[in-house]
């Protein structure tokens, strides 16, 4: 069984990393912790533009079934 991330998956996971390495400092969690909103509008639309909200509406429609739980893995 091979466990490696096929190029989609990989290419997920690296997008979420730099994403996360790049957008989020300590400050900004601890900012967004106290936001009324619960959450940071401008990283959505981050999350948008890089199609990422569309995700759950694959899961059931294609392989990147795998790649969204590898994401949601390597966000963690």
């Amino acid at each position: 069984m091979d466990f490696n991330y096929s190029e989609m998956q990989q290419m997920l996971v690296d997008s979420a990393t730099k994403l996360v390495a790049d957008s989020y400092t300590l400050e900004d969690l601890r900012e967004q912790k106290h936001n009324p909103a619960g959450y940071n509008a401008k990283n959505w639309a981050q999350f948008a533009e890089m199609g990422w909200l569309a995700l759950p509406l694959l899961l059931t429609a294609s392989p990147l079934a795998l790649a969204a739980d590898s994401l949601a893995k390597a966000c963690t």
